[in-house]
């Protein structure tokens, strides 16, 4: 019997019901794709090793540092692998395809025992100075196969610069990013020095494999005491710490969403307890009705607080709906234009969740204010509302 009147009331204006649930779903949708896209900046942070070491010039990630310190952190008690990196910074055929490229040297690879490669892939990189490895995602976004001849047109080392693809990397697992070009340090340095004289000799950073067991908060203090009161002193601190530094620097958008994902769920508030209010109000004769009839508080919270869940409810549904091909465009639009930027982007399925958590919250909170007022409502004065 209430589930029926719940149900006739929550069709007796469908367009006002409907146009309700579509803003709800629309509003959810939202939520959704934010957390969704935050998720997505966060997970190069979560991928991130525990047992890896990142040493930067101390001043800012933009000065480089001497080549020569490689060897003095080997030296540190406890580091097992030492790699260094220099950021390129190349552009592929158009600017609106945009990855990161790294001059690498032959010990960076050991450093990441998640990359894997085949040993006739390896060998041919090794053996071709002007060798690159590719991601695997990034081979499939690009569309550059292995064996390619391709060209980078330097943006902070000018001019065009030719490089062929001798491996794929593959992932351990499909938590490994795969989005980055790698290439021999050697001849990045040799160019650069024949032609522009860019700091030779200095990369950007050095990457450190700790041994099993060892504390790395023990071993990153050691490599900066190495380098103190040198010209170039160090910052040396864990992979996962270094990551969240560098997103640090948009850390104000990744702000701005996080406050926007809530504010959604406040206008959601808002919009259902407006609905709600409308509805009941237009029906306070019917309820002084019920009243007479026996029907008691509970019954009468039931009813209206119903109504809002059956709203909220169908709103869910929509979302349900919608979410699947509205993900698949912004992801395939994603993966097009701003790879580089979110190199990962999948809907986590707890994200979900916290919308179904919310619509229930939303609707039986937009739902009580007027419930409430039903239940103190006066037979009499009921009777007399014909509105």
């Amino acid at each position: 019997m209430i589930g029926l009147l719940v149900l006739r009331n929550s069709l007796r204006h469908p367009l006002r019901s409907g146009l309700t649930a579509l803003g709800l779903a629309v509003a959810l949708l939202a939520f959704c794709l934010i957390r969704t896209l935050l998720d997505a900046w966060n997970s190069s942070v979560d991928a991130s090793a525990k047992d890896r070491l990142v040493t930067r010039n101390r001043i800012s990630l933009i000065f480089p540092l001497p080549i020569s310190y490689k060897p003095r952190i080997e030296q540190v008690a406890g580091v097992k692998n030492v790699g260094y990196a220099t950021w390129f910074g190349g552009i592929y055929k158009d600017e609106k395809i945009r990855f990161a490229q790294f001059a690498i040297d032959d010990t960076y690879l050991e450093v990441y025992p998640e990359f894997l490669l085949t040993a006739p892939e390896r060998e041919a990189y090794d053996a071709n100075r002007k060798g690159a490895l590719i991601g695997e995602s990034l081979a499939e976004l690009t569309g550059i196969k292995l064996g390619d001849t391709i060209q980078l047109r330097g943006e902070i080392y000018p001019g065009l610069w030719e490089l062929k693809i001798e491996g794929i990397i593959r992932g351990r697992d499909s938590s490994v990013i795969t989005r980055e070009m790698y290439f021999h340090w050697e001849y990045f340095n040799e160019r650069n020095k024949r032609e522009f004289n860019m700091d030779p000799d200095h990369v950007g950073v050095f990457v450190s494999q700790l041994k099993p067991g060892v504390d790395a908060g023990v071993v990153s203090p050691a490599i900066d005491a190495v380098f103190a009161n040198s010209y170039a002193e160090t910052l040396t601190e864990s992979e996962t710490s270094f990551i969240r530094g560098f997103l640090s620097m948009s850390s104000s958008i990744i702000l701005a969403l996080d406050i926007i994902s809530y504010v959604v769920v406040a206008i959601l508030l808002l919009v259902m307890t407006n609905t709600m209010l409308i509805s009941a109000r237009e029906r306070m004769h019917e309820f002084a009705v019920l009243k007479s009839l026996g029907f008691g508080r509970r019954h009468l919270l039931t009813l209206v607080i119903g109504e809002s869940l059956a709203i909220g409810g169908a709103g869910f549904l929509l979302l349900c709906l919608m979410l699947t091909p509205v993900f698949t465009v912004l992801a395939d639009s994603i993966k097009k234009n701003a790879a580089s930027i979110l190199p990962t982007f999948s809907f986590n399925p707890a994200n979900l969740l916290v919308a179904l958590v919310f619509t229930v919250l939303v609707a039986v909170l937009a739902g009580l204010a007027p419930a409430l007022e039903v239940t103190r409502l006066k037979v009499t004065d009921g009777l007399r509302r014909l509105d």
